[in-house]
Formats: structure tokens, sequence, C-alpha cells
């Protein structure tokens, strides 16, 4: 066995994208790949073929040493011979059964002893020794998402697909699940493919990350290495850079770079000065810029400077606050620091981004 589920082929659909995939993901040790991006990128298609709910019209899909798809030599191996786990978001518990008659419903045609002992360790296993009796609708939504994830991994899959697993629970909720979920991950010790399109889900849940857009997957890697190095502005935009800026280098020296933005310039970190293109957009997010109210007192911040706000809105449980100078940029603070801050709609303030935090992205022109 090679240790990676490859994966590529192309499905079309008569009234939607093209999804067109290349992923390669390790199946011979723990570890959770994020397929991330927004709704309709075509994350949830890619997962049902995997599964072989849906057949691509090309391409291959290879399991270690097995092929499990290959259009060009007719080899198509349907899903009950793959022997992998699919959850879905709305995880489809049966409303008449008992919380143990849902978790072994998948090993029906096991031997009874085997099927007892596997139940057993399964309801201890996901703590629900003490719900096995109740049904669906007599626990809450975190305890059905155990009893979902119970009953796919009591069949002792070799790789386990996660289409959104939280989102059918609500904010404060699906919060608090995402540690407790990883943790249950960790401990049966499957590879995991998962689709998400929330980002805390997303660096909560996952070791690698694969960026989908319009069918395709646009960039791939180390979760933390592509959310802060996104390797162009789509992928920028979906990994959550509020504030994306064309602009041109100016100036290059001792590790860092000058870029003016329409007469807004920046100081950004550069590993090597010489290497940046004088071309580039520069990105940051919105939680990375510092506000504080104008006064005459000089500001020697790296990057500071005076803004008007332009509007200010809850989002969640921080405020977004939008300033526009030359340039127009998103903030974001608790709600705590607004209040502190005591700053209106119309009001001058001065704001900065520390020059680690900013992303230069070349750009094409």
């Amino acid at each position: 066995m090679t240790g990676q589920l490859e994966a590529t082929f192309r499905r079309r659909f008569p009234a939607g994208p093209v999804v067109e995939a290349d992923l390669r993901i390790p199946v011979d040790t723990f570890h959770v790949t994020v397929l991330f991006g927004p709704s309709g990128a075509g994350k949830s298609t890619l997962l049902r073929v995997l599964a072989g709910l849906e057949r691509p019209e090309s391409g291959t899909i290879r399991f270690g040493d097995e092929t499990w798809c290959d259009t060009g030599r007719g080899i198509w191996l349907p899903p009950q011979q793959r022997d992998i786990g699919l959850m879905f978001q709305e995880y489809a518990l049966f409303p008449h059964l008992s919380v143990a008659e849902n978790v072994a419903f998948g090993i029906a045609r096991l031997p009874a002893p085997e099927r007892q002992s596997r139940l057993e360790e399964a309801l201890k296993s996901f703590d629900l020794t003490d719900l096995r009796d109740r049904y669906p609708h007599q626990v809450s939504g975190g305890q059905q998402q155990r009893i979902a994830l119970a009953r796919t991994l009591i069949r002792r899959p070799r790789l386990l697909l996660l289409d959104e697993p939280l989102s059918a629970l609500d904010g404060p909720l699906r919060n608090e699940l995402q540690g407790e979920l990883r943790r249950y991950l960790v401990r049966h010790q499957v590879p995991v493919l998962l689709v998400t399109h929330d980002p805390t889900e997303a660096a909560n849940l996952g070791d690698d990350v694969a960026v989908m857009d319009q069918g395709t997957i646009r960039q791939r890697g180390p979760l933390p290495e592509v959310f802060q190095s996104p390797c162009g502005v789509e992928v920028a935009r979906i990994v959550g850079m509020d504030t994306i800026l064309p602009g041109t280098v100016v100036d290059r020296r001792d590790g860092r770079v000058t870029v003016d933005t329409a007469g807004v310039r920046w100081t950004v970190a550069a590993a090597d000065e010489r290497e940046m293109s004088r071309n580039v957009h520069l990105c940051f997010r919105a939680e990375d810029v510092r506000v504080r109210k104008e006064t005459a007192t000089r500001d020697d911040a790296e990057n500071a400077h005076v803004g008007r706000i332009e509007r200010i809105s809850s989002d969640g449980p921080m405020t977004r606050i939008e300033i526009r100078s030359s340039v127009t940029l998103s903030a974001l603070l608790t709600k705590g620091a607004v209040r502190e801050l005591s700053v209106a709609v119309g009001d001058n303030v001065r704001f900065d981004v520390p020059a680690a935090v900013i992303r230069p992205i070349d750009r094409m022109e």
C-alpha cells in the first residue's frame, strides 16, 4: 500500500460547474485533510465521487494499491466495496430506533457476539452508554452528532468522509463541539477528509487543507501555511483575507519592502525583498487591523495611517468597522474594544497593520 488516496477525475453537471479533482491525501496514518471553499465550489460532489455515489466522466481514483475507478479501463468499485465511512450534515438518524440500535445499524450482518462487543465499545468510546435506550428526539444536537459518528466508525472504515458535520448545529454549539469532534477523531485514528466552508472549523479540525473554488482545487498544503500565505487573490478571499489592495513596490531594503496602494504606503516584511514582483496585491485580515482614536500625539506604530469610519456593523460576537482613507479596509474588534474606543460613523481614527501579517501576492499586470 502506497499510503495515499489519489483522485484525478472530471465530473460535469448539465446545469452546474465542472468539478475537476486533483487530490492526494495520506491514508496510512491518522490525518485530517480539510476540503475548504465556498458553497457551490464542488466540495460535496468530490466527496460523493470518492464514496462511489456518483461516477465521473473521466479519471482515476486509487486507494493505496487498489483502483477504485479508472474510466479508461472500465473499472468502477461500488460504495460497499470501498470500505469507507461517510457522514452527511443531516446525520440521518432513524427516529424509530434507539441510540443503541442506530449505532449498531451498520453491523447487523456480523455474528451476534462480535456485534454486541463492537456496540458496547462504540457506546463507551463516544460517551453514549447512558443514552443507549433513548431515541434521537430525546437527545441534544451534539449527542446526535456523536451517535452518527459512532454509527459510521463502528464499521471500522479505512477512510472517513465528513460532509459539513457541524453545520446542522447553531453557532455557539457548533463552536463548542469542534474541539470535541477533533478529540473523537484522534481517538479513533482513522484518516479523514472533511468538507467545510467555515474557516474556524477548518482551523480547529484540520491538519492539511485543499482550497476549492469553481470545481477546482486552487491550493493545498499544511493548514497554517495555506491560510497565512494564499497563492493568489481568489484563494486569499476564500481563506478570509478581508482587505486586498493592488499596489506597486517603491522601495526594497534590509528585509523590508515599501508598497504604494493609491497613495497609502505600507511596509511589508520580506525574506528576500529582491524576489518580490513590482506589482503586487497586499492582503491582510480584519482582526490584524489595530484602531485607535485620532490624537495629536505622534504615532510611531508601523504602517500607521488616518482614516474615516464609513460603517460599523455587528459580525457575530465581534464588531466590524469599515475605514476609508484613499483605500478602504475592514477592522474587526471585540464589542468591548469598540465601547472603549467610543467612536461613530464619520469619526476619524488612526489604524495600523503590523508588517509581519501583511501578505504580498504577485499580480499579473
